[in-house]
C-alpha cells in the first residue's frame, strides 16, 4: 500500500492510503477574548474559565488579596491553563475573588477562549 500526502494550503492537504482519500475538515478559529481593565472596587470577581489571569496591585502602600492570598503592592500574580495529563484537554482556571478594602487601583489581564460566555470587558 502506498500512502501520500498532497496539498500546500494549511487545512487543505489530502490523505491518500491506497483507494481510500482522507480530506480533514478546515480548522477554523474564533478570536481569543482578552481585555486588559483597571479597576478600584473593592471586591472584584472573575469568572471560571479563563486561560490567562494576571492581577496586578498597583498601590504603592496597600496589600490586597487574591482568594485568601496577600498580593502585596506593586507585585504581579499571574495564572495560566494547565494541561490535565490525562486527559490531554486543557484545565481552564478557577473563578477567583480579590478584595481590595482600600479600593487601590488594580490592573487586570484576563484571556478568555473565542466561545466563551464571558466577556472579559464586562467584567
Amino acid at each position: 500500500m502506498r500512502a501520500s500526502i498532497s496539498g500546500n494550503k494549511p487545512n487543505s492537504s489530502t490523505v491518500s492510503l491506497g483507494d481510500v482519500n482522507i480530506t480533514p475538515a478546515a480548522y477554523t478559529a474564533g478570536s481569543m477574548k482578552t481585555a486588559t481593565l483597571v479597576k478600584t472596587a473593592t471586591s472584584v470577581n472573575i469568572p471560571a474559565g479563563a486561560y490567562t489571569v494576571e492581577i496586578f496591585n498597583n498601590s504603592l502602600d496597600t496589600n490586597i488579596t487574591v482568594d485568601g492570598q496577600p498580593l502585596f503592592p506593586q507585585l504581579k500574580a499571574s495564572y495560566v491553563y494547565k494541561i490535565n495529563e490525562t486527559t490531554r484537554k486543557q484545565d481552564l482556571l478557577p473563578a477567583f475573588v480579590i478584595s481590595n478594602p482600600s479600593a487601590q487601583e488594580i490592573i487586570l489581564r484576563l484571556e478568555y477562549p473565542s466561545d466563551s460566555a464571558v466577556n472579559p470587558l464586562t467584567i
